[in-house]
Parts: structure tokens; C-alpha cells; sequence
């Protein structure tokens, strides 16, 4: 038996021109994420063999906080600079790779990439991995190299979000999307053009496009 925890980093500062995406930090939020997170872990009745993190900072540190929660020695966290480039494809040849002495491990690390790994690790796995956010999926082998795609059970997710968060979360994106929306709106008029219901309702749909883009690269 086989089993996998992915850990997504906690919330992070925002990228700035004067430092390194790799430099980027976690929030209070973020770290309170991951405690979060790991204590739940500890209640589950879970527990990890190997710990592989991205380098970078955010990753290093939502690792380091982890394994502190749980009891574990930050010393014994392993970074692997793959798991910061890498797509779901290169994840799941580096799990095939994974020591047979360990039954399971625990890969921190970004988005997309986790959340692609784990619907391509079982295809039960429908969902977006938030910040702080942990899936734990099962396979029936002895050996990693025996891993194929598709065919792992999901153990259980721990997303820890409060409600009042999703809700603040909720309220600055309609914020941000309404602002946009003025702005082209405003623009467009003293350009001169005429602005319709059908050209304000495609205003509208576009500029939420363009926000949750915005907010899926920033949440990397």
C-alpha cells in the first residue's frame, strides 16, 4: 500500500518587482492554513514517510511549519527543485521513483500543477486545491513503480478555508471585477463609442474572465 498527501503552500505575499517569484513568503493566513491543516492531518489518524518540497520559499516554509505541527523534524524535509518547474507529468514520474522504504509521502508544492496531479493520480479527483489545502489518495501496490495513472483512492481532502474567508474572498473578487468593468466602460465612452445593454453585458463577461485569470496566476 501506497499513499500520497499533496499539500498546496499556504497563502502567500504577493509577487513584487523586487524580489524572486522563489521569494515569496507566507502570510499570516498562510500560516495559519498550514497549522491548520497539519493538526487535522495529526486527528485523521495519518501519518508520512518522506517529505519532498519545492525550494521555494512559500513551499519550503508551509513544509517546515507542517512538519512541526505534526511532530516531525524540519531537518528531514528533502527540496527537490522538479517540483517547482514541473508539470503533473514529471510529479508522477518522480512519485514512480520514490523509495520503497517509504509507504507513503508528502509533496508540497504549487498550483495548477498539484491540482492536475491529483485528478491525474484518481480519477474520482474533481476539485481545486485552495491554499493550506491537502489530498490524500491511496494505491493497492507494493512498490511506487507500480503507480498508474487513474487508479488511486482518494483517502480524503482537508481544505482549511473558513467560511468567512471564502465569503471576504467572494466580495473583493466582485469588487475588482466591478472596478474593471467601470474602467472600460468609462473609457469606451470618452473614446467616443455608444454603450449598449448587450456591449455592457459582454463588458461584464469579460472583465470577470480577465479577474480570474488575474487571480489564478497571482495565487500560484
Amino acid at each position: 500500500m501506497k499513499v500520497i498527501y499533496l499539500l498546496r503552500h499556504g497563502k502567500a505575499e504577493v509577487g513584487s518587482a523586487l524580489q524572486s517569484d522563489k521569494e515569496r513568503r507566507l502570510i499570516s493566513r498562510g500560516q495559519k492554513e498550514t497549522r491548520k491543516t497539519a493538526k487535522q492531518f495529526l486527528l485523521n489518524g495519518w501519518v508520512v514517510g518522506h517529505v519532498v518540497t519545492s525550494p521555494a520559499s512559500r513551499a519550503a516554509e508551509t513544509a517546515e511549519i507542517f512538519c512541526q505541527t505534526i511532530g516531525r523534524a524540519p531537518a528531514q524535509i528533502e527540496k527537490d527543485d522538479l517540483i517547482y518547474n514541473a508539470d503533473a507529468g514529471d510529479l508522477f514520474k518522480l512519485l514512480q521513483k520514490n523509495s520503497n522504504q517509504f509507504s507513503s509521502v508528502l509533496l508540497v508544492g504549487h498550483n495548477p500543477t498539484f491540482t492536475d496531479l491529483a485528478e491525474m493520480l484518481s480519477s474520482s479527483f474533481h476539485q481545486h486545491i485552495p491554499t493550506g489545502g491537502l489530498v490524500a489518495i491511496r494505491f493497492n501496490v507494493e512498490s511506487w513503480k507500480m503507480l498508474r495513472a487513474g487508479q488511486g483512492e482518494v483517502l480524503g481532502t482537508i481544505f482549511p478555508k473558513v467560511k468567512e474567508d471564502r465569503l471576504k474572498e467572494k466580495d473583493h473578487t466582485e469588487q475588482l471585477q466591478q472596478a474593471v468593468a467601470r474602467s472600460i466602460e468609462q473609457t469606451l465612452l470618452n473614446l467616443g463609442f455608444p454603450i449598449r445593454e448587450q456591449e455592457r453585458e459582454l463588458i461584464r463577461y469579460k472583465s470577470e474572465r480577465l479577474v480570474a485569470k488575474l487571480l489564478k496566476s497571482l495565487q500560484r
